[in-house]
C-alpha cells in the first residue's frame, strides 16, 4: 500500500487582520510604493486563510439597503453590486457616505489605505471584519454610478512574498502591481517556491472547465489555492528589443465560490469554481482518498453515498471509486477516484 499522507495543507487561522493590522501592512505597502525597493526578499509572513464558511459567515449581502433610484442590482454570496443614473458628485459623495455608515453598523472597520481613497470620483475603500477583507468600489462613467462591494478574502496581498529588486505601482490588500528586472521563469519559480512554502498550492484555474488555454497563455500567468483563497499572477515580459525593459507583475487575491480539499503530494492540479471542478494526481490510493474526503466533505456538511454508475460507464471502470456528495443546500458533488497503480486520479465535478 502507498504511503498515506492525508493531511489537509490548508491549515486554520486567517491573514488579513481588523484595522489595526491593516495598518502595519498598510505602512510597509506605502513604504515601499515610494519607488525601487532595495531587500532581498519580503520579510511577511501572512497566516493561512480561513475556511470559506468562515469567510461568508462575515456578511450577509441580503441585508444590504439599495439607494433610491438603483438598478442592475445584484446579490451575490461573495458581492454585491447596482448602478444609477449620476447626479454628479453631490450624489457620488451621498452614496459612499451610505455605504460606509451600513459597513461601519455591520461591524466592519475600514484599513488605512496607502492610496487615496475617497474623492469626487468615488471610493476604492478596504474594510476588515473579524480577519475578513471587503472592498468597496464606486465610481461614475459614461453618465451612470457604479458600485460594487466584493468579498477579498482574508488574505491582504500586500502581505505576500515579492521579489527584489522591484518598483511598485500599486499596493492594495485585493492586489498588487509592480515591474521587475527578472524574467518569466524565475519570477514563477519564485512564486512556485515561497508560496509553496507557504501552504499555497499551484494550479491550473479552469475559466471553462474542461478548455485547455494556449500554452503561452498558461506560462503567463499562476494560480494558488488555499482553502477560502485563490492568488492569480499574471506576468507582462517586456520587449526582447529593449535592454532597460521590465517585466510586468500584476497579483490579485480573491475569494473562491466553492471550497474543495486537497490532499498532500496532488500534482497537476486544475480546479474551477464556477461550476465546481477539481482534477489532479497523487500518490495516495483510492481507500485512503475515500477516508479523507468522508472526513473533510462530512465536516463540511456533505451526506456522502456510494454513486451509482450508468451502464454506459460500468466497462472497463473496475478500478474507479465514485462517490456522490450532497451538501444541505446547493449542487451535489460527483466525487471520483481512478486508481492507476503507482498513482490516482481525483475528480470533482457538480453533478
Amino acid at each position: 500500500m502507498r504511503l498515506a499522507s492525508a493531511a489537509l495543507v490548508l491549515a486554520a487561522g486567517c491573514a488579513g487582520g481588523d484595522a489595526s493590522s491593516g495598518e502595519d501592512a498598510s505602512r510597509q505597502g506605502a513604504a515601499s510604493a515610494k519607488g525601487d525597493s532595495t531587500k532581498s526578499t519580503d520579510s511577511h509572513s501572512p497566516a493561512q486563510p480561513s475556511p470559506l464558511r468562515d469567510v461568508l459567515a462575515t456578511v450577509d449581502f441580503s441585508q444590504f439597503k439599495f439607494p433610491a433610484g438603483a438598478t442592475r442590482t445584484e446579490v451575490r454570496p461573495t458581492s454585491a453590486s447596482f448602478s444609477m443614473i449620476s447626479e454628479g458628485a453631490k450624489q457620488t459623495a451621498q452614496v459612499v457616505a451610505d455605504l460606509r455608515a451600513q459597513l461601519a453598523a455591520a461591524g466592519w472597520k475600514e484599513m488605512p489605505a496607502s492610496e487615496p481613497a475617497v474623492g469626487d470620483w468615488g471610493c476604492q475603500l478596504f474594510s476588515a471584519k473579524n480577519g475578513t477583507i471587503l472592498q468597496t468600489s464606486v465610481g461614475v462613467s459614461g453618465g451612470e454610478l457604479n458600485a460594487t462591494l466584493l468579498l477579498v478574502g482574508c488574505v491582504d496581498a500586500r502581505q505576500l512574498p515579492r521579489p527584489e529588486p522591484r518598483t511598485e505601482q500599486s499596493v492594495l490588500p485585493s492586489m498588487l502591481l509592480f515591474t521587475t528586472k527578472r524574467e518569466l521563469k524565475p519570477l514563477r519559480e519564485f512564486y512556485a517556491r515561497e508560496l509553496g512554502s507557504l501552504g499555497w498550492i499551484e494550479c491550473q484555474y479552469q475559466e471553462i472547465p474542461g478548455v485547455d488555454l494556449p500554452p503561452e497563455m498558461l506560462e503567463r500567468s499562476q494560480s494558488f489555492l488555499n482553502r477560502s483563497s485563490r492568488l492569480t499572477l499574471n506576468y507582462f515580459p517586456s520587449d526582447p528589443a529593449d535592454p532597460a525593459g521590465e517585466t510586468r507583475v500584476y497579483l490579485q487575491a480573491t475569494v473562491v465560490r466553492i471550497e474543495l480539499p486537497i490532499i498532500d503530494d496532488a500534482q497537476r492540479v486544475q480546479f474551477a469554481d464556477d461550476p465546481a471542478f477539481l482534477y489532479y494526481y497523487c500518490p495516495q490510493d483510492p481507500p485512503e482518498l475515500e477516508a479523507f474526503y468522508n472526513d473533510r466533505l462530512a465536516a463540511a456538511g456533505y451526506t456522502l453515498e456510494p454513486a451509482k454508475l450508468e451502464s454506459d460507464d460500468k466497462e472497463g471502470e473496475s478500478s474507479k471509486v465514485s462517490w456522490l456528495a450532497t451538501p444541505t443546500t446547493g449542487d451535489a458533488l460527483l466525487v471520483e477516484f481512478l486508481d492507476l497503480g503507482e498513482r490516482t486520479v481525483v475528480q470533482i465535478k457538480k453533478k
